[in-house]
């Protein structure tokens, strides 16, 4: 068999892959709703269908990767794992971005197609931040069942172990924004000493964190121990409430690891400072502060994530 056919073999079986994964997705979704529907109010252990939904695509998709429905932050990292599972079986075409519909030959609209008889979307969607109508297959069954369920489980970004040896290296540190504390407690079995806070500290959709996370709105940051490091994972709010950077005004230390997207090192063209940290948080850093390590991680489809240090210029 010629090399060609053996990669268009290969294509084949990774698109009918992706597909399985989410057509057996929405149908676990499908059931988590009629589940949830047929059961008395006053017998329901989850508040919402839209939660019970999430729990069923999370719990279907660590089972497929061989990991348990419950994880814990080990050192193994269950995320990256599941994470690893999901690209090595998503086909380019999922991830590639058309927005010149005369561009597009023959086989790619076949293979587009192909994934869109899943139901997963509409092949033609409007982008605004793009200002186009664009080709994408599976976008919005990516997050509806694979993106959104995994990122509230666990984090908006993927750690690897270069990334935690790095929070270690920084360590004492304070992360604000913690959410399920994933990383701080993948960081803390590697050794690190870190406080997790946020203002919603129930964590996971289950009502649990991976580790302690200390109501945020009791914090005063100006009495913080200088030596400690400030850590911020995707501090993005609706709204662009640039809380970041009302943090950082008040922080007394002098390192600052930030995890998520950066200014002119982005995927999508709008906002063009990233998705994941406010404008004026990523100037007061530029100004203030010195690019001492920046760490590639594992970034999920049209994210440019990665862990950068900062070092303030006095310092």
């Amino acid at each position: 068999m010629a090399e060609s056919d053996v990669s268009g073999q290969k294509d084949i079986l990774r698109r009918e892959s992706w597909c399985k994964i989410i057509m057996e997705a929405q149908a676990v979704q499908d059931e988590a709703f009629e589940t949830w529907a047929m059961t008395p109010r006053s017998s329901r252990l989850i508040k919402s269908p839209f939660e019970a939904q999430e729990l069923a695509c999370t719990s279907y998709l660590l089972a497929a990767a061989g990991l348990p429905t419950m994880p814990a932050a080990t050192a193994d990292n269950p995320y990256l794992k599941v994470y690893d599972y999901i690209m090595q079986r998503l086909p380019p075409e999922a991830l590639a971005l058309h927005t010149d519909e005369t561009s597009l030959s023959t086989e790619k609209r076949a293979q587009l197609a192909s994934l869109a008889q899943t139901d997963a979307m509409p092949l033609l969607i409007y982008r605004g931040d793009l200002g186009a109508y664009v080709h994408r297959a599976t976008y919005d069954a990516f997050h509806l069942l694979i993106h959104g369920p995994l990122t509230n489980l666990f984090s908006f970004a993927v750690p690897n172990a270069e990334a935690i040896a790095t929070m270690v290296k920084y360590s004492p540190l304070v992360e604000l924004g913690a959410g399920t504390a994933y990383w701080a407690e993948l960081a803390r079995s590697a050794g690190a000493s870190i406080t997790t806070y946020d203002i919603d500290t129930e964590g996971r959709p289950r009502g649990e964190s991976f580790g302690q996370v200390i109501d945020q709105s009791h914090l005063d940051l100006t009495k913080l121990d200088p030596t400690t490091a400030l850590m911020l994972c995707w501090p993005v709010r609706p709204g662009g409430l640039a809380w970041d950077a009302d943090v950082l005004a008040k922080f007394p230390g002098s390192t600052v690891l930030h995890i998520g997207e950066w200014a002119k090192r982005t995927l999508l063209t709008e906002p063009h400072h990233g998705q994941t940290t406010s404008l004026r948080f990523q100037q007061a850093i530029e100004q203030d502060f010195r690019l001492v390590e920046r760490i590639p991680i594992p970034s999920w489809p049209w994210c440019a994530d990665e862990l950068t240090v900062w070092q303030r210029s006095s310092t």
